[in-house]
């Protein structure tokens, strides 16, 4: 952006010079100056909109990377508990099964 203004600047200050020179009005440079103002600050309006929609779009693209993050360590979770509760429930069938059988051997004898 800084790089436009200046070339305006640039172009504008070369014909001020040139005009002044050749002994041209100031009219016609303040005229060349007018137009050139109001386009560097449409630009610099439409780069700082355009700015803003890439922030945003950003900021929603990290709400559901994180979304989808969470999900996933979610899901990780479960899957690395559930054979750990299945594990557990077996090893508790498994004591409740040898105390009554071993209960029932040791009333048999």
């Amino acid at each position: 952006m800084n790089e436009v203004e200046q070339f305006y600047l640039k172009n504008t200050s070369k014909k001020q010079q040139s005009g002044s020179s050749k002994g041209g009005s100031s009219t016609v440079k303040d005229k060349d100056k007018e137009r050139h103002i109001p386009s560097i600050r449409k630009q610099q309006q439409d780069a700082s909109k355009r700015e803003a929609a890439a922030a945003k779009r950003m900021q929603e693209l990290m709400r559901q990377f994180g979304t989808i993050l969470r999900q996933v360590m979610y899901q990780s979770m479960l899957l690395l508990l559930l054979p750990i509760l299945l594990l557990i429930s077996f090893m508790f069938l498994l004591s409740e099964w040898l105390q009554h059988n071993f209960v029932f051997i040791w009333r048999k004898s």
